[in-house]
Order: C-alpha cells, then sequence, then structure tokens
C-alpha cells in the first residue's frame, strides 16, 4: 500500500483520457494541424525572405531576428521556405526546440523540397542518430537541387553521417563529391 501503489486500470484509463483530442487540444491523430491553422501568417515574400536570409548568412542573427518580427512569431509562419528560415534563424538563437518542430513542419508541408530534406535529416541525425539518419538519406538518395549550396550540404551531410557509422572509405568518397560540387564551399 501506501502513496507508491499503482492506479487501478479504470483509474488509468481516466487518467489517461486527459490526454485524448478536447476544445482545446489537437487531435493527435491529426498532427500536421498547425499547417491549416487559422492563425498562421501569409507567406514572406521572395524578397523578404532574401533579406532575412542575407542578414542571416552574413551571421546577424539578432538582426534577421528584428527584420522578423513584422511578420509574427516562428511559428506561425507558413511556406516550407520561411519555416526552414526561421527554424535555422531559431537553433542560432538558442530555440532548439523551436528549430526542430519548424524543421518538421516544414517537411510534412513539403517534403519533396531539396533545402527542406536537407535540413530534416539533420532532425533525424539529432533524434534517431547516425543509423536512423542513414536510413533516411539512403531513402532521399541524390537531391535533385537546383543550387550547388544545397547539393554539396547533402553530400557532405551524406559523408559525415558515414563517418560517425564508422565507414571512413564512404565518408571519404562523399565529402570528395561535396567538394567538388562547390569548392569555394565556406563550409
Amino acid at each position: 500500500a501506501g502513496p507508491w501503489r499503482l492506479a487501478s486500470l479504470p483509474q488509468f484509463l481516466r487518467l489517461g483520457s486527459q490526454f485524448t483530442a478536447g476544445p482545446n487540444r489537437p487531435d493527435p491523430l491529426n498532427w500536421p494541424h498547425q499547417m491549416t491553422d487559422p492563425t498562421l501568417s501569409a507567406p514572406l515574400s521572395p524578397d523578404e525572405l532574401a533579406a532575412i536570409a542575407s542578414l542571416y548568412e552574413a551571421g546577424q542573427y539578432l538582426t534577421a531576428f528584428e527584420a522578423t518580427k513584422p511578420h509574427g512569431e516562428f511559428t506561425k509562419w507558413s511556406g516550407p521556405e520561411a519555416r526552414v528560415m526561421a527554424g535555422r534563424l531559431a537553433y542560432h538563437l538558442g530555440g532548439f526546440r523551436t528549430s526542430r518542430l519548424l524543421i518538421n513542419l516544414a517537411w510534412r508541408q513539403a517534403p519533396e523540397n531539396p533545402e527542406v530534406n536537407y535540413y530534416y535529416a539533420y532532425n533525424v541525425l539529432q533524434k534517431r542518430g547516425p543509423w536512423g539518419a542513414w536510413q533516411f538519406l539512403s531513402e532521399c538518395g541524390e537531391l535533385n537541387s537546383p543550387t550547388d549550396d544545397t547539393r554539396s550540404s547533402w553530400y557532405a551531410l551524406i559523408g559525415q553521417v558515414a563517418g560517425l557509422m564508422r565507414d571512413f572509405e564512404t565518408a571519404e568518397k562523399w565529402l570528395r563529391k561535396a567538394l567538388d560540387v562547390w569548392p569555394d564551399s565556406p563550409w
């Protein structure tokens, strides 16, 4: 007896009901509910996104964050490109969980987008480790990205994951391929 007694099955089932869908709780089976949320902001224009991205690329994360304020909270942004940018910026500002959420939402919205796949692969690496990331990377295959930056980064990520799995020959091959695609990469 005592306070460590396990709840009976009917008590446990009643406790479990607090985790089901309700008027103020989303339906867990309808996970991407945020993607159709009426409170989402309008998509950022390509020019607005490019202005924020240029500040981000220059390492001016706080200035980039200030530039995002007219567009609302990151979690209210819509569109895969905007969510990826918000996720990258949130990560560098210390919002690691927010970053993962935004990247996951972007991937659910546009799993065919090469840039989204690249950042989602990092989430998989963090969450499921090298083997889970290797499985995801293998499922995706080679990205058909129009930019050398994304393609080179994708190849480097494959090399990094192969290295984490101690397959140094494969890692070296993919890292060489990344350098061949974009030899002037700062990374």
